[in-house]
């Protein structure tokens, strides 16, 4: 990320001037929204309303006393840390703000499909590691996420095929609704359609990484980080 001219200075006076706000965030843009539709997608991830909020990304200006009282960031999950530490501080009484001024450019070099499918997957073992974590707690946290991405990207694919299978042809039916949650998106929330194709196409690659996760738990193996990043060439272009 590339931090914008006075924002650090405008974080920490916001923090001076509240003591129980425990992060800080502004507004993240993506450098090049434009370059591809992954890049659009997270030009439209990074861009929430100031104010109060429940959570923020990796950039923002953090308390360290706040940061202290909940011993950091939990070095069970592989991603999805940020929010997962913002819930305990709430939890704790602290608040999460992010201000309506630039915080910083961010690149996230994502030029291809399966960059974007790793980085979905990952997403998704996020949610599912969040859910059994906090599993029972009144915030219900990433409990709605999991499941979304289970029906959508698990169960409705299966009960297609083996309804097809089975049952009758007509079970491939089923499978409209995927269409049919893109027209949704595109016409009801308005968005590009492109971006609602690939928000509904990922609960495949989040369902992915929550049954990778369930796998891993059963037989008692931690995963190392799912990373999407392409690696560098020898050249270092």
């Amino acid at each position: 990320c590339e931090i914008r001219d006075g924002w650090i200075e405008a974080a920490v006076a916001f923090l001076d001037a509240h003591p129980d706000v425990a992060i800080v965030a502004g507004r993240l843009r993506e450098r090049r929204p434009d370059a591809t539709v992954w890049n659009r997608l997270a030009h439209s991830e990074w861009n929430q309303p100031p104010g109060k909020t429940d959570a923020v990304a990796g950039t923002a200006v953090l308390r360290l006393a706040a940061i202290r009282e909940v011993d950091g960031y939990c070095d069970q999950l592989i991603a999805g840390e940020e929010p997962e530490m913002c819930l305990r501080l709430r939890k704790k009484g602290w608040r999460i703000w992010r201000l309506d001024r630039e915080m910083a450019l961010h690149d996230i070099d994502m030029t291809q499909f399966r960059q974007w499918w790793r980085r979905t997957q990952r997403g998704g073992h996020a949610f599912a590691e969040g859910a059994v974590l906090h599993f029972g707690e009144p915030e219900k946290y990433r409990i709605r996420e999991t499941l979304k991405a289970l029906v959508w990207g698990a169960l409705l694919p299966a009960a297609a095929v083996f309804g097809a299978i089975f049952i009758s042809p007509w079970a491939f039916l089923l499978l409209f609704a995927w269409p049919l949650q893109v027209l949704r998106l595109t016409f009801l929330r308005g968005l590009p359609l492109d971006q609602s194709f690939f928000l509904t196409l990922s609960k495949l690659p989040e369902a992915q990484g929550i049954i990778l996760y369930a796998r891993d738990r059963l037989i008692g193996r931690r995963r190392g980080l799912i990373e999407y990043k392409l690696p560098a060439s020898p050249s270092g272009q």
